[in-house]
């Protein structure tokens, strides 16, 4: 394995990304100072400059969201997406959620998810999406059961849990069924960070 020095540290060490950050102007396209050694350099220097690199940090990012908004978009989303994946951080977003809509319920009503129409027609939607998905000879019954069992360990364990499609009825990939076998009860942080991806 190829060694690099670090004139920092007086060591070498394996010329890897995770031992040096990638720097395209250098010939082997690495940083010339290993992590450690470049966080401690560059802390010294963002406490002397903090208002220029706070500046350039701001201009930076809006120059961005200038040219290329949906990729700042998806950031943003999956920003979201791993904070809501913990229960904790989950449960504190709803209890900021529901303060919040308490303290304005005028601008709670305005926003197009809480629209009667909105809502129907989502709700239209996943009804036809589980009603294609759904075979004729499925059992009803069992997946009842299911739903039942999602409800009750809910009001047991006081933690909400939902009912998940293993392979996702309307998947990015793949599209399974609406039947027993691809049901299971899963809390819901779980499921919302699943999304419609098919993890085998």
């Amino acid at each position: 394995m190829e060694l690099k020095f670090c004139p920092g540290c007086c060591t070498e060490k394996a010329a890897t990304s995770e031992n040096f950050s990638r720097n395209r102007r250098t010939r082997d396209g690495l940083a010339c100072y290993c992590k450690p050694c470049y966080s401690a350099r560059y802390r010294d220097f963002y406490a002397a400059n903090r208002a220029r690199e706070v500046e350039r940090g701001i201009a930076c990012v809006r120059k961005r969201r200038a040219e290329r908004p949906e990729y700042d978009r998806a950031l943003s989303r999956e920003a979201k997406r791993r904070e809501l994946s913990d229960p904790v951080k989950y449960a504190e977003h709803l209890a900021r959620g529901n303060a919040w809509r308490m303290a304005n319920p005028d601008k709670a009503k305005a926003f197009k998810h809480n629209q009667k129409p909105f809502r129907a027609a989502r709700a239209a939607a996943r009804k036809a999406r589980l009603s294609q998905a759904s075979p004729p000879w499925v059992d009803l019954d069992a997946i009842r059961s299911i739903y039942e069992e999602a409800a009750r360990i809910t009001m047991e364990t006081g933690i909400t849990h939902e009912v998940d499609h293993i392979v996702p009825v309307m998947g990015r990939t793949v599209c399974g069924l609406h039947v027993p076998w691809n049901l299971r009860v899963i809390p819901a942080t779980l499921n919302r960070k699943k999304s419609n991806r098919f993890n085998e």
